[in-house]
């Protein structure tokens, strides 16, 4: 169905980002850090107004090349553009997308983008995703014109356009898309939790003992860092190391006499306020404990 590609596609563009922060966060990821700050690039002025259509003309004909090389080349040229512009991530600027909507070539499915946008504006309550099901037919229709058309890899652009002449919706459209980004970084804590279980457990068989980890790494709101075997004390002993860098904080405790709980703490949008999953050797990570709305 169209309607999962769509999303599938959605999500790659929301997460796409225009180069990285210092600290290895990525454009996208810093703006998100807080689900109350308001994005400056929200508004805009005479003064830049032909720098943003210049931007925006930029990274349209950066994302009509195939080759990803090429993409990554463009993405280059246009950071300093988008740097000057105080603009951190594209998805969050209102002013941006509207310029990108009429940059691609949309004739040939112009008017299949406007009865889409037309009813996910008329159904849109926060949740694209429901809106989306309520407009699989037309959602279906934009996807076949803009394939017959040679251009089915371009219809974000004037989708998302569409999207952001309507403040309201794309204000909504926004935040449902900053919370799908924070469920993402939150999601790596029950990960890593699960990966631990699987760990102790086959510890526990090969040794027939249990281990208890201290919380390593320190807690760090919002930030990646890099996972130190050296320094995690008894994660070392249990061979437990995370693939890549990490966000959370992770430690294991006996219960019993034949038991563990794992706790794995998180703070993806660096407010200070830290979801905590936690597993034994007969439960799951399935939520935070403190709320699904704690990121």
């Amino acid at each position: 169905m169209f309607y999962s590609k769509f999303f599938t596609i959605l999500l790659a563009f929301a997460f796409s980002t225009f180069g990285c922060s210092s600290d290895g966060t990525s454009k996208t990821e810093a703006t998100a850090q807080s689900k109350t700050q308001k994005p400056a690039e929200n508004t805009t002025t005479e003064a830049n107004n032909s720098e943003i259509v210049a931007v925006a003309n930029s990274i349209c004909e950066c994302l009509k090349q195939p080759d990803a090389a090429a993409q990554g080349e463009c993405e280059k040229k246009v950071q300093p553009q988008l740097d000057k512009l105080g603009i951190e991530n594209q998805m969050l600027s209102r002013p941006l997308m509207q310029e990108l909507g009429k940059c691609i070539d949309a004739a040939a499915f112009a008017k299949e983008v406007t009865t889409a946008c037309d009813c996910v504006i008329s159904n849109f309550a926060g949740d694209l995703e429901a809106a989306q099901n309520k407009c699989t037919k037309e959602f279906e229709a934009m996807a076949t014109k803009a394939s017959e058309s040679g251009q089915g890899n371009m219809v974000m652009l004037p989708f998302i356009g569409c999207l952001a002449k309507d403040q309201k919706t794309y204000e909504s459209f926004t935040n449902s898309i900053k919370t799908m980004q924070l469920k993402a970084k939150r999601a790596e804590a029950p990960t890593q939790v699960k990966s631990l279980k699987v760990a102790l457990i086959q510890y526990q068989m090969e040794k027939d003992t249990l281990l208890e980890c201290a919380e390593f790494p320190p807690r760090s709101p919002g930030k990646l860092r890099p996972w130190v075997t050296q320094d995690s004390g008894n994660f070392k002993t249990l061979n437990y190391q995370p693939d890549s860098d990490i966000r959370g904080s992770y430690s294991v405790k006996k219960v019993g006499a034949d038991d563990f709980l794992i706790t794995g703490v998180i703070d993806a949008d660096g407010d200070g306020v830290f979801a905590t999953y936690t597993a034994t050797k007969t439960t799951n990570p399935t939520a935070p404990t403190n709320g699904q709305d704690v990121y």
